[in-house]
């Protein structure tokens, strides 16, 4: 098989559960719907048949039941599906070395008991323990900051941790032991990866003085053979057939970590054995850093400050009136009907948070808007990629006729996008359509 057709198949899979289980609700809200109308048509007396409403609220009772299974299943399959796909992008970028890496200052041991944190919750669920530990060549180097890309340090750590809770926990014996250490020199890993992905190695600003973190997953599952030890670290490859029957994936996630430690300059090692657990170690390269200053908050002269944050003495949320800029995904369901997916889905999340949503199709309908109840807005949702005016130009455009005063105010505007590239983010900042921005992955 190719890896177009290994993609198809795997996405195919969770979009047939998604079918069916949207499907089956469906069917279910509709004879719901259907037993309520008949239950409330007059029957010529005032007296209610006991009877028959304990039996529809016993049928409403195990429909509803269903229909939470269901859409748990809808949104597991929902999240299966976006892994995939997030899996595909990441193997499309770091393919082209479309992946940058930011050199921020990070304190390693704070990412690193991060990422366990994020992990803790399951993996005790399942009755394992996570230990952490820290080498000696760390304590003795006095490591505090250091420069690197700590979302990809911490993106590879967690995708190691997650692999050793799946396949430790039907081990009699639950335990996975975490190490940070530091070098100066380049560290010899025992049975290193020598199979490289190809991935260009990305350098660093200070590459004459770099030292190198070293940080090992080890832990007490199931093992592996000679010949699953071979499949691992693959393209779409798993450590055995029935690997993917027991435990899941696609196969992605290893191919990608190893490529991401390698864009950072480092290397990944593998030990197993059958029946007594896996030990994956890998190092970065970084170099010493003094610890980030405290960034002041830059705030901005706006018509009306944001309000909708929650009071410490309160839950209550204050409303805020907020336009959906948002060119939709339309589906023609059948001869005059559409379903406006996007546009809804976002307005109800809004609204359930108590807020008031308008909505416009695109950049030019938003600014009709604006020139009808522009003093009425408190914030801008704004799609990127629409149809007539896109976000780009609609904001530049807003901003010059709030400076120009055709405009009442500055309303804050938020980018709502796909697309988190960080060449569109620059071409945004370019344009004066950003400033001060960062970005935000919603999941």
């Amino acid at each position: 098989m190719t890896d177009i057709d290994v993609i198809f198949h795997e996405m195919r899979n969770p979009l047939n559960a998604i079918y069916q289980s949207g499907d089956i609700v469906h069917e279910s809200i509709t004879k719901m719907l259907e037993e309520i109308i008949e239950f409330g048509k007059p029957t010529g007396t005032s007296d209610v048949d006991v009877t028959s409403l304990r039996h529809l609220l016993e049928f409403l009772q195990d429909e509803l039941e269903m229909n939470i299974d269901s859409m748990k299943s809808l949104n597991l399959c929902a999240k299966h599906q976006k892994r995939i796909a997030d899996d595909i992008l990441q193997i499309s970028k770091l393919s082209l070395n479309l992946v940058s890496l930011s050199e921020t200052p990070f304190d390693p041991l704070e990412e690193t008991n991060g990422a366990i944190r994020m992990l803790e919750r399951p993996a005790a669920a399942k009755g394992i323990d996570i230990t952490m530990s820290l080498g000696k060549q760390y304590k003795d180097l006095g490591v505090d900051w250091v420069k690197a890309d700590p979302i990809r340090f911490t993106q590879v750590l967690v995708n190691f941790i997650s692999n050793a809770i799946r396949f430790t926990e039907n081990a009699p014996t639950r335990n996975i032991e975490i190490s940070l250490d530091a070098s100066e020199d380049l560290p010899d890993l025992p049975n290193s990866l020598t199979e490289k992905s190809g991935i260009q190695q990305t350098a660093l600003v200070d590459d004459e003085n770099p030292m190198y973190l070293v940080v090992s997953v080890k832990d007490t599952g199931v093992g592996l053979t000679p010949e699953e030890r071979g499949n691992l670290f693959q393209k779409f490859r798993q450590a055995s057939p029935k690997t993917y029957s027991q435990y899941g994936g696609s196969g992605l996630g290893l191919f990608i970590s190893k490529a991401l430690v390698e864009v950072q300059g480092g290397r990944i090692s593998l030990q197993s054995e059958k029946g007594k657990g896996t030990t994956v170690s890998f190092y970065i390269r970084c170099y010493r850093s003094a610890a980030p200053e405290t960034p002041k908050l830059n705030r901005q002269q706006s018509r009306r400050r944001i309000k909708a944050r929650r009071d410490p003495d309160s839950p209550t949320i204050v409303p805020l009136n907020i336009l959906v800029v948002e060119d939709d995904m339309v589906w023609q369901v059948k001869p005059l009907l559409t379903k406006q997916i996007n546009q809804k889905v976002l307005t109800r999340q809004l609204q359930l948070l108590g807020h008031h949503a308008a909505v416009a199709s695109n950049g030019l309908e938003c600014l009709k808007q604006l020139e009808k109840d522009g003093d009425n807005f408190d914030l801008i949702l704004m799609d990127i990629e629409m149809p007539v005016l896109n976000g780009f130009e609609a904001t530049k455009e807003i901003r010059r006729r709030e400076a120009a005063g055709e405009l009442a105010g500055h309303t804050p505007i938020i980018a709502v996008s796909g697309n988190a590239r960080s060449e569109y983010v620059e071409k945004g900042i370019c344009s004066s359509v950003m400033t001060n921005c960062s970005v935000v992955h919603w999941d």
